[in-house]
C-alpha cells in the first residue's frame, strides 16, 4: 500500500518584487504578484501527489 501524506501542502511560486526596506519594515507592499502552481508537499517539504501520495515510491510503500 501506497504512503501517503497526512496534510497536504501547495507549493506556489511567483515574481520577485524589489521594495525599499523602509517599506518592509511597515508592511507597505502590495501582493500584487502573479503566482504559479509548482506542486504539492507534506509539512517536511517531500514531494507528492494532490491526493497525498508520494513520488517514487513502489507499490508496497517503500522509496526507490
Amino acid at each position: 500500500m501506497n504512503k501517503k501524506a497526512k496534510e497536504i501542502f501547495v507549493r506556489l511560486g511567483g515574481e520577485d518584487l524589489v521594495i525599499t526596506k523602509e517599506d518592509f519594515e511597515n508592511d507597505n507592499y502590495g501582493t500584487d504578484c502573479t503566482y504559479y502552481f509548482i506542486g504539492y508537499e507534506d509539512e517536511n517539504g517531500e514531494e507528492c501527489e494532490g491526493d497525498g501520495t508520494y513520488l517514487n515510491q513502489n507499490k508496497d510503500g517503500k522509496k526507490i
